[in-house]
């Protein structure tokens, strides 16, 4: 199955995937958090940011993207809220999650997307980071090590959380996944 095949949107002017991302005081990574973003080799996206009361330089930042993202300017209410919010008015038919100091490689959402195309049935789909604030120098791989294949929360989780109402979909992962279909978002929450 082709990546195209995995995306079943009814008018070809919504983008495929909506890039959600909350920011709170973040302004000093944020820029390069964006750039990482519009650097992706998947371009058929929509950019969405909450600016979650930032008391700091990020709208600032924000304004040199002017025309190239959707900012929602609110009071601090707290991440779930600013998730919420872009969930809210975010078009495409996945949500990829995005936090205002992550720094995406570049094939991240195509190769999200070719991972979700492995198993159309999957709602969801998560990956691992790097920390990178020890001060160490850090080396992407030179080539992906993921291993695609179906989890669900209760595999990762015996007991779930009890404020996690996603745990009741058998093919969800649990609240750090990073990405999923905007059906299943807007019916769940962030």
């Amino acid at each position: 199955m082709t990546v195209p095949t995995l995306l079943s949107r009814s008018a070809p002017s919504l983008p495929a995937i909506s890039v959600v991302i909350p920011t709170f005081n973040c302004g000093p990574y944020l820029g390069e958090s964006l750039d990482s973003i519009f650097a992706q080799t998947f371009r058929d996206l929509e950019v969405i940011v909450v600016d979650d009361g930032s008391t700091d330089n990020t709208p600032e930042v924000l304004e040199a993207y002017r025309g190239r993202l959707r900012v929602l300017p609110g009071p601090h209410a707290g991440l779930s809220a600013a998730r919420n919010a872009c969930l809210a008015v975010a078009r495409g038919e996945w949500i990829a999650f995005h936090d205002a100091d992550d720094v995406a490689l570049p094939d991240r959402l195509a190769f999200q997307l070719q991972c979700l195309a492995t198993a159309p049935d999957a709602d969801a789909v998560f990956c691992n980071g790097v920390r990178m604030d020890t001060g160490a120098a850090v080396i992407p791989p030179t080539a992906p090590v993921a291993r695609p294949r179906l989890l669900t929360g209760r595999a990762l989780f015996p007991a779930p959380p009890p404020h996690s109402r996603l745990f009741q979909s058998p093919r969800f992962p649990p609240p750090g996944a990073k990405g999923g279909r905007r059906s299943r978002c807007h019916r769940f929450g962030a």
